[in-house]
């Protein structure tokens, strides 16, 4: 500034004159004060002097950087006005502002914009037609990392090839379930520049999508629309061909190959051997399974610490395939040794070792350890379970497993055909147990819409002798039932997989059926035959009175022979959603009711369970890393992450049931009331109050010799603890011995609602009769535990 400089020079010419005299010092103060009260301030530091003179210490000691800033400012700064004189706008304090600068964007003399408001949006995504795909260059036809392409892409695919593709709409859910855009949907961006920021990042993301489902050279392209109000954005999938799986080789990088075959079957050589066929869709999930399933295969073949070193993936893009080489180390050949059980403090060691169901002496086989694993946890002792092999000594390798097997004691097993005894280090099966609590006791309100109010008290011990028995006693009463209950379980029985089972119960129960006041044992075997099925044999007695629907009361006592057989493909005990299950018992009876009667009841229950839509999926590479190999921090090389959702939240089941009844050999009233069948109810058909259903005298029901019946429900599942489920239920039960379908049937329909706990779900139905009778009710309400079938 002007002001400035004078101010300085005069500084200066004190600083540097002799002494004045008293009237040029007066002189000097004057004009000191002068250009202080007239604004002109004292020189600053920070400002550079005019040419030609010293500049202040601090400026001279500056940091470069810092003076260049101070020259650009003062570049853009306004003219300098003559020496010895202030600015215009000091000088004459009434004089009107320099008119600023406008800012970018900004018209003359118009004040600076202010920020806009937040950008509302709407989002939509399609897939753009066929022939748009891109040609597999620019930054989104670029393979991803660890994935290496071979050539560009040709302009037609080989006729040779297959070209499946994958549901348009898959593509669309899984993109809008990667999607920035969706997810933030409700808290629109600030600027138009924030919401291209959010579409740049779906580009990105819609790729990966696009990758996953195998769809290489596949891209994505996004516009805005500021036009639209709300503002459209849309994102264009082009996904182009979809690559199918080409070679894939699997090596055994350690050395010891040469023992595969002499000790256990051959390992795999090519993914098509664990379920990856060559010419299938190139699905990230798919190929990441299948590299998991190497190892696995290897464990289940004598070596249990295989592993997958490294896997290698590269897109072909004039083959259109994948190509995949996997790197495994086998680790030692290892034999089964015993169990080995730490942990156990109040349970017998000995017990626990002697449900082990190998032979001491055979190839390792993870499957073996992992139905151990189970029934040991089936037991309900132990809050955790472990299991597997010991690591060799660090100086036993695959050229030395000769010399760890020998001092392995000689078991005189047989080994099957070709394996070398000597050829492998043996470890034992070490067992990890961390034992739970061991007794329970509790109680609670309950309610049912069969048995009315009621409250429960029970006391369990869940080890009795040391070896797993487990036995319970219960108090249920309820408004129409009243029973103490009793129970015992002995796992492991005279082999590990079967079971020694008790029970007994004394009740006194009201129904509209028949009253009755009896008590009942049993004692029986249960043997798990193979995974999923299990099969039960054994004898029981009943006996007390019982007064049938218009009928005398009665004594009665029987003696029964159950036999049952069941099969659960299943992937849920409580709440299942996939698969099958059926029960079949058989039950011949003999006793006296008022006369001897013999009569062979049999029941037969079937159902099965559909997932119509998916829910959330995990995400891949997150069970077991190492199976996966170590391409990444998931395990798996960028575009074959996977681990999209392949639908909405809910999850969508479709789930039917079927069963059917026979009393033979006797008619239905030469039988006492407790074995009769009857229908209607939360158990049955829905739509008819308990019981109800089937032949009746002045209004009550009193059973029948045969039924029949069938369920089908939609079980959709909103989010984590709530589900609707509509239902239509259809049975009905006969006085002949063969049950009657069709027209006799009676059919209900309705609507329930499932709450889902850690025990199973919270079960509340409301129905109506379709085909009522002239006294059934228009509404049935049931409030039950656990899913109707």
């Amino acid at each position: 500034m002007p002001c400035i400089r004078l101010h300085a020079a005069v500084a200066r010419s004190f600083s540097h004159a002799p002494p004045l005299p008293g009237r040029r010092l007066a002189l000097a103060l004057l004009t000191t004060l002068f250009l202080t009260l007239t604004g002109c301030a004292a020189p600053r530091n920070d400002v550079p002097s005019a040419p030609g003179t010293s500049a202040p210490t601090a400026v001279r000691n500056a940091d470069p950087s810092a003076l260049e800033a101070t020259r650009a400012l003062d570049a853009v700064a306004p003219p300098r006005t003559p020496p010895g004189l202030c600015p215009p706008a000091m000088a004459d304090a009434t004089a009107a502002p320099r008119p600023r600068k406008a800012a970018p964007g900004t018209a003359p003399g118009q004040p600076p914009s202010q920020p806009s408001e937040n950008v509302a949006y709407r989002v939509s995504f399609i897939i753009a037609p066929t022939g748009s795909a891109s040609d597999g260059s620019g930054p989104h036809g670029d393979p991803p990392h660890g994935v290496l392409p071979h050539e560009s892409l040709p302009d037609t695919p080989p006729a040779s090839r297959p070209d499946p593709g994958a549901d348009d709409r898959e593509l669309l859910d899984a993109t809008r379930n990667a999607s920035l855009l969706q997810r933030l949907a409700d808290t629109p961006p600030e600027s138009m520049t924030g919401l291209r920021r959010r579409m740049l990042a779906d580009e990105q993301e819609a790729v990966k999508v696009l990758r996953a489902h195998g769809y290489y050279a596949g891209t994505a392209a996004g516009s805005i629309d500021d036009g639209a109000s709300p503002v459209a954005v849309r994102l264009e999938l082009r996904p182009g061909p979809r690559y199918v799986v080409g070679a894939t080789h699997i090596r055994i990088v350690d050395g010891v190959s040469s023992l595969a075959t002499e000790f256990a079957p051959a390992p795999p050589r090519t993914l098509a051997e664990v379920g990856l066929a060559s010419g299938a869709p190139a699905i990230s999930d798919a190929v990441l399974d299948a590299v998991g399933r190497v190892p696995v295969a290897l464990r289940d073949t004598g070596y249990p610490f295989a592993r997958v070193a490294s896997a290698r993936y590269e897109v072909d893009h004039a083959a259109r395939t994948l190509d995949a080489t996997v790197d495994v180390v086998a680790g030692l050949p290892t034999r089964m040794g015993p169990p080995q059980i730490n942990g156990a403090r109040t349970v017998r060691p000995e017990w626990l070792e002697s449900m082990a169901d190998w032979q001491a002496g055979q190839p390792w086989d993870e499957r073996t350890v992992e139905r151990y694993r189970e029934r040991l946890r089936a037991t309900g002792l132990f809050s955790a379970v472990s299991a597997g092999a010991v690591p060799a000594p660090e100086s036993a390798t695959a050229t030395d497993a000769h010399a760890a097997s020998d001092t392995a004691p000689d078991t005189g097993t047989a080994l099957p055909p070709g394996t070398r005894p000597d050829a492998a280090y043996t470890s034992p099966v070490r067992v990890e147990v961390t034992e739970g609590p061991q007794r329970t006791v509790g109680g609670g309100l309950r309610y049912d819409s069969t048995l009315g109010p009621g409250v429960l008290a029970f006391w369990e011990h869940r080890n009795l002798l040391g070896e797993g028995e487990r036995l319970r006693l219960e108090l249920p009463v309820w408004d129409k039932r009243q029973e103490g209950k009793a129970s015992f379980r002995k796992p492991s029985f005279l082999r590990p997989d079967q079971e020694l089972l008790a029970e007994s119960w004394v009740r006194n129960e009201t129904s509209d059926a028949y009253d009755q006041q009896a008590a009942f044992a049993s004692v029986g075997l249960a043997r798990d035959l193979a995974p999923g099925w299990r099969a039960g044999v054994g004898v029981s007695t009943e006996g007390g009175r019982i007064e049938d629907a218009g009928g005398p009361e009665r004594s009665y006592t029987m003696w029964g022979l159950p036999l049952s057989l069941r099969r659960d493909a299943t992937d849920d005990l409580l709440d299942p959603t996939r698969g099958t299950r059926a029960d079949l018992s058989v039950t011949p009876y003999t006793g006296v009711y008022d006369e001897p009667f013999n009569v062979v009841r049999s029941r037969l229950d079937v159902s099965a369970y559909h997932v119509l839509l998916r829910g959330k999926a995990h995400r891949a590479g997150q069970a077991d890393r190492t199976d996966r190999g170590d391409n990444g921090p998931d395990g798996h090389p960028d575009g074959l992450a996977g681990g999209y959702p392949d639908g909405p939240d809910g999850r969508l089941v479709l789930a039917a049931s079927a069963a059917a009844g026979s009393l033979s050999g006797a008619s239905s009233g030469a039988v006492p009331g407790s074995i009769r069948f009857y229908g209607g109810g939360g158990g049955s058909v829905r739509g008819y109050s308990y019981q109800s259903l089937g032949p009746r005298e002045d209004g009550d029901p009193i059973g029948g010799s045969s039924f029949g019946e069938a369920s089908f429900e939609l079980r959709y599942r909103i989010s984590e603890t709530l589900g609707i489920v509509p239902f239509l239920d259809g049975g009905n039960v006969y006085e002949e011995e063969t049950p009657r379908f069709g027209d006799a049937m009676r059919w209900g329909a309705g609507i329930g609602v499932r709450y889902y706990t850690v025990a199973g779900p919270l079960r509340f139905d409301v129905a109506t009769p379709l085909n009522p009778r002239e006294d059934d009710a228009p509404l049935q309400f049931y409030i039950s535990i656990g899913q109707s079938f």
